[in-house]
């Protein structure tokens, strides 16, 4: 019998990405994948072109205002869950795998109530609500940080191949390019703090340095203008990078958030990171990449309290033999083979 799973997924590219690795993998195992998101976020654009069905429900973000704001979106969630049922009666899937995002809540709950095994990701160090929630009611729960959760099986967070051939050719031939070669990412949907950064290291570090940005989606004209208002051409604009991991190749060190995902991918390709973590109130992107500041090969700047004199010294400062020797350690803390043993989990799940 030919296993039927629909992925749950959906907002950023933290979410999409990982989800997509492992939907390729299964669909490479002969299984059925199909998807369930939003129409108005990205995977309504993205997941159509990877030739994977793709069912849509409501997204609706809890938010505590007033009464009748918590009525009207408690509404909203059991309309997105009833439509959550009608789609798992009609397309009888064996699994629902969820990967965190807010869409996960209603259609986790109601893959519970239609008795089909839901099987949830966290891909943080510090779980989300909805992961918490789900937590209590999942068939099986895989994370991709050590002690997320009690009950919990270590897989890591799935990462894209070609990141994964990427961290075994980096690591032989790192180098510090003369200009420095300096990436910077907010993320898809890009970061108004980071984007104001490129600008204000250029002023500082002139022709010493080289930066590719990502801006986000709606950025490009307003940052590109503010580069070359002061005439600076040693820079590259882009909305949205697609082959992140050719930027990661070229790149000697990387400005970004500590998403999840990103945090992954840069412990496992080695790549020196200065950490701007977005202030959530647990801190989750702070402790996403603690581990990568204690060996040394990364530094976290809290929001509040950035210093672009420090960071540019960090970055004029970067030296090969001691970043050669801490790089190592970082492959050590990444789980290379994730997509594998989240397939070995998917797998052991009896079907009927």
């Amino acid at each position: 019998m030919k296993k039927k799973i629909l992925i749950v997924a959906g907002g950023t590219g933290g979410h999409i990405n990982p989800a997509l690795n492992i939907a390729y993998f299964l669909k490479k195992k002969d299984w059925e994948v199909r998807w369930l998101g939003t129409k108005s976020r990205m995977e309504a654009e993205i997941i159509p072109k990877k030739n994977i069905h793709i069912y849509f429900i409501d997204f609706y973000r809890f938010k505590n205002k007033n009464i009748f704001s918590i009525i009207f979106t408690f509404i909203k969630l059991f309309i997105s869950l009833y439509k959550s049922i009608l789609i798992y009666k009609k397309y009888k899937p064996h699994i629902i795998l969820t990967m965190g995002s807010y869409i996960s809540g209603p259609s986790g709950l109601a893959a519970w109530l239609c008795r089909i095994p839901l099987i949830i990701h966290e891909q943080n160090s510090i779980p989300g609500l909805t992961n918490m929630i789900l937590s209590k009611i999942a068939t099986k729960i895989m994370q991709a940080y050590p002690n997320t959760f009690a009950n919990a099986i270590l897989v890591g967070n799935p990462l894209n191949n070609k990141i994964i051939k990427l961290s075994l050719y980096k690591r032989k031939i790192f180098k510090i390019h003369k200009p420095i070669r300096v990436l910077i990412t907010g993320g898809s949907q890009g970061a108004y703090i980071i984007n104001k950064i490129g600008i204000k290291l250029i002023k500082i570090l002139k022709n010493k340095i080289f930066i590719i940005h990502q801006v986000g989606k709606g950025n490009f004209k307003k940052v590109y203008f503010q580069y070359k208002k002061y005439n600076f051409n040693n820079f590259i604009i882009k909305e949205y990078i697609q082959n992140i991991h050719k930027a990661y190749k070229w790149a000697d060190i990387i400005i970004c958030r500590s998403g999840a995902m990103t945090v992954s991918e840069i412990t496992a390709v080695g790549l020196p990171a200065i950490f701007i973590p977005f202030p959530h109130k647990d801190k989750q992107q702070y402790f996403n990449a603690i581990y990568l500041q204690n060996i040394g090969i990364a530094k976290i700047f809290e929001q509040k309290n950035i210093n672009i004199y420090d960071i540019a010294n960090l970055i004029a400062n970067l030296n090969k033999d001691k970043i050669m020797h801490i790089i190592n350690k970082s492959y050590n803390l990444s789980i290379i083979n994730s997509v594998e043993l989240i397939f070995q989990e998917l797998n052991k799940i009896k079907i009927y």
